[in-house]
């Protein structure tokens, strides 16, 4: 049984505090079932803590009964995949310098454009190469197309390893958290997913929200958010669209909750996800 969530959202959405406790909560989960517990069944008191799963997988109580776990969970950060493959020396860094110059790295000198060339280069500026991209959707294009087959492939190898070492542990299933804010971009990594969980915000909450968290006027803020404008109308899309996602989508409103409550409605969304879809499966 593999089961893969992509989780993505719009800009300012609150996509990542969800995503983390999607991940927090689908541990609990994974301990609940061991040993054939269902996901009512009270943990172990060194489990108990709904946020300490990192502490209890380390207490010698739940690690002896870890060969037990009937079900793997494993998280895939894509940005972070991402950023890894334009590190100094991996072609993607060559490539991404040839597209947009040598500003997007903090550095006066001349850089090589090959790896053969290289020393010890300077990192690419994130926040520069954002600033280029975000403000130009021909630039936005531009660094996808550079990106994309590199992500690609990064992205399919570390699935296939993830679901390799829950094979060779025995496990009847693994739940697999894809974390991806350019997830529809994606084509082999939504081709890969069985559900589809996204967060998104009114407009002006989310133009407001990342004029606070980035210091930018509200006129810069608001172009950053009008260039990903049509990125809700694709994932509204999902849920009508035919196909194995029908169904499978789940839009989580974050315009007027907050935190508190936004974590609070992860968990009630994941318990019904848990007892329809992963748990008969891991139980058959």
């Amino acid at each position: 049984m593999l089961r893969v969530i992509g989780f993505t959202g719009t800009i300012a959405s609150g996509k990542t505090a969800r995503c983390r406790h999607l991940l927090r909560t689908a541990h609990n989960y994974q301990l609940r079932a061991m040993d054939g517990r269902s996901a009512t069944h009270p943990l172990p008191a060194a489990a108990a803590a709904p946020l300490s799963v990192e502490e209890a997988l380390r207490c010698a109580t739940v690690r002896a009964a870890l060969p037990a776990l009937r079900v793997g969970v494993k998280y895939i950060n894509a940005d972070l995949v991402g950023h890894a493959i334009y590190l100094p020396g991996k072609p993607c860094y060559y490539d991404l310098i040839r597209t947009f110059g040598e500003r997007i790295v903090a550095t006066e000198a001349p850089l090589p454009t090959a790896p053969a060339a290289r020393g010890a280069e300077p990192l690419i500026d994130r926040r520069v190469l954002g600033g280029l991209v975000f403000a130009d959707r021909d630039k936005l294009q531009a660094l996808n197309r550079v990106c994309g087959p590199y992500i690609a492939r990064a992205m399919a190898e570390e699935r296939a390893a993830l679901v390799a070492a829950s094979r060779a542990a025995g496990q009847r299933g693994l739940l697999l958290i894809v974390e991806a804010a350019l997830l529809l971009q994606m084509a082999e990594t939504m081709a890969a997913c069985t559900d589809v969980w996204y967060t998104h915000c009114r407009e002006p909450v989310a133009v407001a929200r990342v004029a606070a968290r980035d210091g930018l006027p509200e006129a810069a803020a608001r172009q950053r958010v009008a260039s990903q404008r049509d990125v809700l109308g694709q994932l509204r899309g999902l849920r009508e669209a035919p196909g194995p996602l029908r169904g499978n989508v789940v839009a989580l409103d974050t315009s007027d909750v907050t935190l508190e409550e936004g974590l609070a409605e992860v968990e009630r969304t994941f318990e019904r996800f848990w007892r329809d879809r992963v748990a008969p499966l891991v139980a058959a």
